[in-house]
């Protein structure tokens, strides 16, 4: 959101937003004489999903204390009361029965005419990770062995037939305006509740094995699911090993990093062994700044960074990646920075914080030395006086200008540009 600029929006609406691609979602009758001059064009459809892993059921390890999961299911209504289905027992296992995440959630998200994900989140307490983890995937395996009950889905229609008659007329003309640009066909509001109502415990088998059959798992660092039963995703880039000249480092670089090149593309290996390869041919995007630094992303998202200050060769390489990667590029923008911004330009002189604390300092200077000069006049009031007037004039009267300068400027620092 920071580096956006009024070009680079208005080329993203000039691309999405044609007539064959929008859906306009009122809440009532369209007023007379409604138009949306949108420019002609046809629906741009979603990119066809692939798979990568080389086995599922899988599982990788993340660094933060939760565990999640991801499984692409065909979309059907069935599916979706699945979702919600796993929700409730993820509730009764993790929450109440276990204690140890306080809010599992499981979502139903539609990806194309066929396709949707299930998406399983769960947080979790430090101190069971691997008991949430091997209970997440225990839920899961049970729905797909022994199925759910009449109870669960009678459970779920009265939660849903609540939300129901909660909905206005903008939430169902959006819920079918998403299914016709998904689909390309309208299924209106009644017809997917009439057949939820109809739904039975054999039909959400069927979304319940695909889900367990192609299950990411995201599992906390030092837990671990059986690996004979939920294999371990890649850490590697899935593309072959391409080799190459390795680029000299520079203070810059990451420590213990290596950066390739090669004919075929770039590659990076990480301090731990894991291998980061994007190759040339196949790459989905280039993100290219007017700073040198590029980011090539491959199809399997591995994502791999050169930083012209970071390598030696960087700038041969920059130029041979932006040949070979033209049909990709993506043009970027510079961070808002303070030396990017067009505002006012940076105060010259000492900072504000700090004529504050000197003229603090001043202050109380002033005040201790006209305490000793009273003292002092006692015994000699020529001196005494002379030193409160010393005081006063020079030391008090500087501090209390530098205060005056500290609190302008911290005002006209904090106070928007014009």
């Amino acid at each position: 959101m920071r580096t956006a600029t009024a070009e680079s929006v208005q080329m993203w609406a000039d691309h999405v937003f044609r007539a064959g691609n929008a859906a306009l979602v009122l809440s009532g009758p369209p007023p007379a004489g409604l138009r949306m001059p949108l420019a002609a064009g046809q629906r741009l459809h979603v990119p066809a999903l692939e798979p990568l892993l080389p086995r599922t059921p899988a599982q990788f390890r993340v660094d933060r204390p939760q565990v999640g999961g991801l499984a692409a299911v065909r979309r059907s209504v069935a599916a979706s009361m699945y979702s919600d289905l796993l929700r409730r027992r993820l509730v009764e296992r993790l929450r109440r029965d276990l204690a140890v995440s306080y809010s599992p959630t499981a979502e139903y998200d539609r990806y194309d005419a066929e396709t949707a994900h299930v998406l399983v989140e769960a947080d979790v307490h430090p101190d069971h990770l691997a008991a949430a983890a091997e209970a997440l995937h225990g839920v899961v395996d049970e729905m797909a062995d022994d199925g759910v009950a009449e109870a669960e889905i009678t459970a779920s229609l009265d939660e849903a037939r609540r939300s129901r008659e909660l909905a206005d007329s903008g939430t169902r003309a959006y819920v079918e305006a998403l299914g016709w640009l998904l689909s390309g066909e309208r299924t209106s509001w009644d017809a997917f509740w009439d057949e939820t109502q109809a739904l039975t415990p054999d039909q959400l088998l069927a979304p319940a094995q695909q889900a367990r059959d192609d299950m990411l798992y995201a599992v906390p660092s030092g837990s671990e699911l059986d690996v004979d039963q939920v294999a371990l995703a890649p850490r590697s880039s899935l593309e072959p090993e391409l080799g190459g000249d390795f680029l000299t480092p520079t203070q810059e670089a990451p420590a213990g990093s290596r950066l390739a090149a090669s004919a075929e593309g770039v590659e990076r290996i990480w301090p731990d062994g894991t291998r980061s390869t994007v190759r040339y041919d196949n790459c989905r995007a280039a993100l290219a700044w007017p700073s040198g630094a590029r980011i090539l992303i491959g199809p399997d998202a591995t994502a791999v960074g050169v930083e012209p200050r970071a390598w030696m060769e960087a700038l041969d390489l920059i130029t041979e990646i932006d040949r070979r990667t033209e049909r990709v590029a993506v043009v970027m923008h510079e961070p808002a920075t303070a030396s990017a911004q067009p505002s006012r330009p940076a105060p010259e002189g000492i900072g504000w914080q700090a004529a504050m604390l000197i003229a603090l300092v001043c202050l109380g200077g002033s005040v201790a030395a006209t305490g000793m000069g009273l003292v002092l006049a006692r015994e000699d009031p020529a001196s005494g006086f002379l030193v409160i007037a010393l005081a006063l004039v020079t030391v008090g009267v500087f501090g209390a200008w530098l205060l005056r300068y500290a609190v302008r400027e911290r005002n006209r620092q904090r106070s928007p540009p014009e």
